[in-house]
């Protein structure tokens, strides 16, 4: 089913953009790992190295961090609910527990992933809700609007084809702003 069917007319402007980028992406992610299976087991322990968790502890990406900030100081305020699809190891949530911003829940397939947001920010990861979980099995767990903003950096360019329905549930959940940064 197309994303432009499913997606109400005032929204389709802003998301349309980003979904089609994701659709480029992910044909040619999909040619590597040919079903949702196979992309869930490699999120959950990548096996190449290329994206273990460990490595994005210790990326410099404070840039990417304060840019997120910067949006949700211009669009929402610290007492907005906030949801990061695809945390990895927390930087971003993190950076924007540390300030100010405390009203955060995570969605992470990755238990090592997890396991060392714990160890790396323990007062923010007692703080939040984090979900160890596929996007899929857990945004639909949500409310209609249960979120001011919810926001990915370089996680839909993975989502498998079959997994298209998640846009609009992400529209869906929002009730403010959805941040979307890919590659």
């Amino acid at each position: 089913m197309r994303l432009d069917k499913l997606v109400p007319g005032f929204v389709k402007s802003v998301l349309l953009p980003p979904y089609r980028a994701f659709r480029a992406c992910s044909r040619r992610i999909t040619q590597r790992h040919k079903n949702l299976n196979e992309i869930h087991a490699y999120w959950q322990k990548p096996w190449d190295n290329t994206n273990a968790p460990e490595g994005y502890l210790h990326e410099d990406k404070d840039a990417r961090s304060r840019f997120l900030q910067a949006l949700l100081n211009k669009h929402a305020t610290p007492d907005a609910h906030i949801l990061e699809i695809g945390c990895n190891v927390g930087r971003n949530l993190d950076h924007l527990y540390t300030n100010g911003y405390r009203n955060l829940t995570a969605i992470e397939i990755s238990e090592n992933a997890i396991k060392l947001l714990r160890e790396s920010y323990p007062e923010m990861a007692k703080d939040i809700s984090i979900i160890n979980s596929p996007v899929e099995d857990a945004i639909r767990s949500f409310s209609e609007g249960r979120f001011d903003v919810v926001f990915t950096m370089a996680v839909l360019e993975h989502i498998h084809k079959d997994s298209e329905w998640i846009f609009p549930e992400m529209v869906k959940i929002t009730s403010k702003l959805l941040i979307t940064i890919e590659d």
